[in-house]
């Protein structure tokens, strides 16, 4: 009996579709050009005639069969127009569409006239309040900024928030219209369809893929072959970056060296390739070192596409693109391992912090800068019982294309500016830093007194 009722559903489903988009004649072929805008013409007075709810039903349902093509058109024929299409539908698909289906709601709020005038009150506030947060939870991430409220959300896909206000707006338009053009059954199976039809069509890309590199034979070139489509199927951009979500990345393309690095490392995984990212943490870039024959390689899709190249030739290059590289790391699971000496030469820096002359242990240690204008961090050291952190740098000399930049670390403790600098000349010296957090403090009040 169940069965029935979803097969009589999509049938449903396939009839109102067929009524819609078919004219009168079944005219599809047109013979004519006036054939054809009457037929168009046809078709958007049968749009326009449709309650707004199912309008916006409607679109969403066409947005997602048009993304569906470009996604698939972007693995299949990378150009630069079809990747801005694809980003164009990802936005009026996942962001633009659902919070307009979000702010159409108001159309089924209460009456202001309505002698219920604190009922009326509440519900506009509540409307209001709801599509506010909805805006601050959805729309920063387009331009890469974190989510304002709910940040326990911040980790959910961003694009899985238009499931809220599409059956919303569907849910209480079939309750307050009194007769509704479609059934519930019909609008859900849409709404279902418009969901699937995209994210079959990324899995579908993803399979073909890994498909078409499981079947090369040795892994140097399955990791040629990878790092070619990771850059081939990218648009960079600093706008609407996938970040660490490896399926958006699929379905937009979107991002710079560290969702190139996330998602060389993701396909490699999948065909039991070791990967790891690399991070230059004080001149803001990523790549992915990957082990063949039991040593270490570079690739670094967004720079040098398809190549394999040793630690010293990725060091070298750039070094000529901006003077000097001064700390990197690889991150192995969540800690990282400090590689600086496996690039560049370098300095040892030896950073004791005392409290009263005493050790002090477990002290939050981040070496800060200023390279292109911006301000970078080396990930958090911690002192041991002795008080002590160890790291090395390679020389800080910058040329033009890092200004602004300073040639120098900034040693913060635990948040706070000590005013001590590290810096380094690559040549293998030893410099021994002894900060006591008491004189500091001191010294930092002394100043503010002054400023004041």
């Amino acid at each position: 009996m169940t069965s029935c009722m979803h097969a009589n559903s999509i049938v449903d489903t396939f009839l109102t579709l067929n009524l819609l988009f078919l004219p009168p004649q079944n005219n599809i072929l047109c013979k004519t050009w006036e054939d054809a805008v009457e037929n168009l013409l046809w078709l958007l007075n049968r749009f326009k005639a449709l309650p707004c709810a199912l309008k916006i039903l409607l679109s969403y349902v066409c947005l997602s069969l048009a993304l569906s093509l470009f996604v698939f058109l972007r693995f299949q024929a990378p150009l630069q127009q079809i990747k801005w299409i694809n980003v164009t539908l990802y936005l009026l698909t996942y962001y633009i569409l659902p919070a307009t289906a979000f702010f159409w709601l108001y159309r089924f709020l209460p009456p202001w006239k309505d002698p219920r005038r604190w009922h009326v009150l509440k519900a506009y506030s509540l409307a209001i309040v709801a599509g506010f947060c909805y805006l601050l939870i959805i729309f920063p991430p387009i331009f890469g900024l974190p989510s304002i409220v709910f940040s326990s959300l911040i980790f959910v896909p961003d694009y899985l928030f238009f499931w809220i206000p599409v059956p919303l707006m569907l849910l209480v338009y079939s309750k307050k219209s009194s007769k509704t053009v479609w059934s519930r059954k019909t609008m859900a199976s849409l709404f279902i369809i418009a969901v699937l039809i995209p994210n079959l069509t990324v899995l579908a890309c993803f399979n073909s893929e890994l498909s078409a590199a499981s079947s090369i034979a040795g892994d140097s070139d399955r990791v040629s072959r990878i790092s070619q489509r990771v850059f081939d199927t990218m648009l960079t951009t600093r706008f609407l970056r996938a970040q660490n979500d490896f399926w958006k990345f699929l379905m937009i393309g979107t991002g710079q060296c560290g969702e190139m690095s996330t998602v060389t490392i993701s396909y490699l995984s999948k065909l039991d390739i070791e990967a790891r990212k690399v991070d230059l943490p004080g001149e803001d870039h990523e790549f992915v070192e990957v082990k063949l024959n039991g040593s270490w390689w570079v690739v670094d899709p967004g720079y040098y596409r398809g190549e394999i190249i040793t630690r010293q030739e990725r060091a070298d290059r750039r070094i000529n693109e901006i003077g000097a590289i001064s700390y990197v790391v690889a991150y192995v699971d969540s800690s990282f391992v400090e590689l600086t000496r496996e690039y560049v030469p370098t300095d040892t820096i030896i950073i004791r912090v005392t409290l009263g002359d005493e050790s002090l242990a477990g002290a939050q240690i981040i070496l800060k800068h200023l390279f292109m204008s911006a301000e970078w961090s080396l990930p958090p050291l911690y002192s041991d019982g002795n008080g002590t952190v160890v790291l090395h740098l390679g020389a800080l000399s910058y040329n033009d294309k890092a200004k602004e930049f300073e040639p120098y670390y900034r040693i913060c403790i635990n948040g706070k500016d000590t005013g001590f600098r590290a810096t380094s000349t690559g040549s293998g010296q030893v410099h021994a830093i002894e900060i006591e957090l008491a004189d500091t403090r001191r010294t930092l009040e002394i100043q503010d007194a002054i400023t004041k």
